[in-house]
């Protein structure tokens, strides 16, 4: 079974925003960008709309900073407001990921000198690592890892730090059974978000989900520039390759097409160039191995040479690799061929969680506790609850009846 190249938005501004991020070469920030012709006429074809469609789309993707810092050090000129609202979002990035780094570095700290082992994931380890200014990486969240038993003593060390949980569990235990991170909210300021995970990419009963000590067995100490603000010197991450290996995991099987963004893809490519003669392409081929993560790598090198032009090293692949996982092969193709969403998500969460294990997980899907309900519905009374389940049965039966449609009549 062949993995099946994802249906690729045609327009053109998503053309015009991958041309424009292949031209970009971060391991050499301070060099001119060079725009290829085709991308240039692209862009010069733009209307007004067109070019307000750009900008939506390069915010929504996460990757405005970035357009902004490759078109300002381009030859090509790009329409003044374009510019000015690319600009602006540069520097929404630049004060929101100083005011996140340094929440991290006082979270983090607590929990070091609790002794709660710490590790820093995706956006917050990037921007300070492989991004040459941290505004370049734009984040909406902070996502720590602790290790499952430290868990409920690390939430409450950030419960105490003026945070609180924002979403109800579907039902007693579920999160511990079938999630893999809370969600935690500063109190005084909503925008500081923090994703406290004691899993990565599923929950610990869900095959697409490194085994706990994963990322305890591939984690190293970086150094974090000061310089920005951040209030401890060190911080725990994972190594390269795992971290190659966790954000393809992350992107492909996690989210799926349905929630995919741009800078994901992005991330991925600046680090196979960032780092290509560091990372160890024999212990990244093992862990992928391992892990059942070998289509997903193949999917990700055939999607970043694709948008970004970044190719993989072919030649360092051993011998022997690339043979399917035929399990994590599925999953790809149900996330990423035809139409995608949330119930094709949840479909595939059910697909990949063990034995009877998926009796639970539907058991919470259909009948969530009170408190979730109220929470999702925002009903008023809790004795409204026996409305809103039915409620809840027909939206997914009719979700799951156009999903059905659209995908496979």
């Amino acid at each position: 079974m062949m993995i099946t190249e994802p249906e690729m938005s045609s327009s053109p501004q998503y053309r015009g925003l991958c041309g424009v991020l292949a031209s970009l070469d971060l391991t050499q920030p301070e060099s001119i960008v060079v725009i290829k012709p085709e991308i240039k006429a692209l862009l010069d074809s733009f209307s007004e709309l067109d070019w307000d469609l750009f900008v939506h789309m390069a915010k929504a993707e996460g990757v405005a900073p970035l357009t902004h810092f490759a078109l300002s050090r381009s030859t090509y000129k790009a329409p003044e407001a374009v510019s000015q609202k690319l600009s602006l979002e540069y520097y929404k990035s630049a004060a929101f990921n100083q005011m996140i780094l340094e929440e991290m570095g006082k979270v983090v700290q607590t929990l070091t000198e609790a002794n709660v082992s710490v590790g820093v994931l995706k956006g917050a380890a990037l921007a300070i690592t492989i991004y040459p200014d941290p505004a370049l990486r734009p984040m909406t969240d902070l996502d720590l890892l602790v290790k499952i038993e430290d868990f409920e003593k690390a939430k409450g060390l950030i419960l105490s730090m003026g945070y609180h949980e924002t979403i109800p569990e579907i039902t007693k235990g579920f999160n511990r059974f079938a999630g893999y991170h809370s969600q935690l909210n500063k109190s005084d300021n909503p925008s500081i978000k923090i994703e406290l995970h004691w899993s990565l990419v599923a929950g610990e009963n869900d095959v697409r989900s490194p085994s706990a000590g994963w990322f305890w067995q591939n984690i190293y100490w970086g150094g974090c520039p000061v310089h920005y603000g951040i209030s401890i010197a060190k911080l725990q991450m994972l190594s390269k390759e795992a971290l190659l290996l966790y954000l393809a995991g992350h992107l492909i099987l996690q989210h799926g097409k349905a929630a995919s963004r741009i800078i994901w893809f992005y991330d991925i490519a600046l680090i196979i160039k960032s780092w290509k003669s560091e990372l160890n392409w024999y212990i990244l081929f093992e862990e992928a191995d391992k892990l059942g993560y070998l289509p997903v790598l193949r999917f990700v090198i055939e999607k970043i040479n694709t948008e970004f032009e970044v190719h993989f090293p072919i030649n360092e692949i051993p011998k022997g690799k690339f043979i399917s996982n035929y399990r994590t092969e599925f999953l790809v193709n149900l996330l990423w061929k035809g139409k995608s969403g949330r119930l094709i998500n949840a479909l595939s969460r059910l697909i990949a969680t063990r034995g009877w294990k998926k009796l639970y997980l539907l058991i919470g899907y259909f009948f969530p506790d009170v408190n979730y309900m109220q929470w999702r519905y925002r009903f008023q009374n809790r004795w409204q609850v026996i409305y809103y389940y039915p409620l809840r049965w027909i939206q997914m039966f009719i979700k799951g009846m156009r999903t059905i449609v659209e995908r496979w009549v």
